[in-house]
This record gives structure tokens, sequence and C-alpha cells, in this order.
């Protein structure tokens, strides 16, 4: 089973129509979801920018995007967007100012995926949590990097593993 699978049982289980993905990449989760769930708006949420460093290091949650041709992501996902109308929201740029522009309580989750490292994903739930309605769901993934399960430890919330290295919240 993908994060994508996860994800999307999820919002066919509860009847949601709008959430949220930081960190779409090449959005092979953002396209799936859209596909797989026709009364979805959902906003795609990616700095696209080359980071240089070690390849991947789980403990700090650092990953080395130098080898990948970020624009290119970029392009891409925003040239394909445009097939999805409305349904589809692109926002390039970090996901905490991203999180400014979205009203609170407007969205049934938020599915976390974009910087891994402990403070980021610290950053990331705070700014984006207040902006899920009653019976939502933060999701994130990659609960298998300690960085990840450390930041969710240091806010002292309450979550759940589920398959595929994902965890979820329900503020």
């Amino acid at each position: 089973m993908n994060r994508w699978d996860v994800v999307e049982a999820l919002i066919k289980g509860n009847l949601w129509t709008r959430g949220a993905e930081l960190g779409v990449f090449k959005g092979e989760t953002f396209f799936h979801l859209l596909d797989a769930c026709p009364t979805l708006t959902l906003i795609g949420v990616d700095r696209w920018e080359r980071t240089v460093g070690p390849k991947q290091d789980r403990e700090t949650g650092f990953a080395s995007y130098a080898d990948h041709p970020m624009e290119a992501y970029a392009s891409e996902v925003s040239m394909r967007a445009v097939r999805y109308g409305s349904r589809a929201v692109i926002i390039r740029g970090d996901t905490v100012m991203a999180a400014r522009s979205i009203a609170d309580v407007s969205l049934d989750f938020v599915f976390v995926d974009a910087s891994h490292d402990t403070e980021s994903v610290k950053a990331d739930v705070r700014s984006w949590r207040p902006k899920i309605r009653g019976g939502g769901l933060l999701i994130g993934h990659d609960i298998n990097w300690p960085s990840v399960r450390r930041a969710l430890t240091q806010l002292g919330m309450d979550w759940a593993e589920h398959q595929a290295n994902i965890w979820y919240h329900r503020p």
C-alpha cells in the first residue's frame, strides 16, 4: 500500500472534499488523489528548490535534491494541474507562509510531506493544524524517520501510526 492509497481511503471514508498536500514534489500523491476523488479540491504547496547536502539523513530529516530537476518538476505539476481547473490549487513557496493564505477551519485534511527536519515538521504542524475543521485530520508521511517522530513528540500531540509510514492526528 502506498501513501496515496492510505490518504485516498481516508478521503473516501470520510467524504472529505477539501484538503492540502505539503510537499508535492513530482505530484504523484497530488494527482492520484485528484483522479481518485472527483469531488476533491486539493491545495498543493512546494518550494521546488534544489537543496544540496547528504543524499538522505533520516536522523536529521535532511534530504538532498541537488540531483533533481526541481524547476522541471514545478513546471510539469503546474501544467498538469490546469486540467483539473479550480479543483487543483498550486502554491509555490514556503509551507508556513502559504498557510497564512488559507482560512482557519476550511480544510478536511492536511497531508504533511514537505521538509522532514524536526523544526520544519513542527512549523508545518503549528501552521496548518488550525486550518482543519472538526472531524478532519492532520496526516503526515515518514513516521519512520526519527526527525519526524521527534517533532510530533516534542509538540506533545497525540498521534497514531497507520500503514505506509503514515501518521495522523485529530485536532
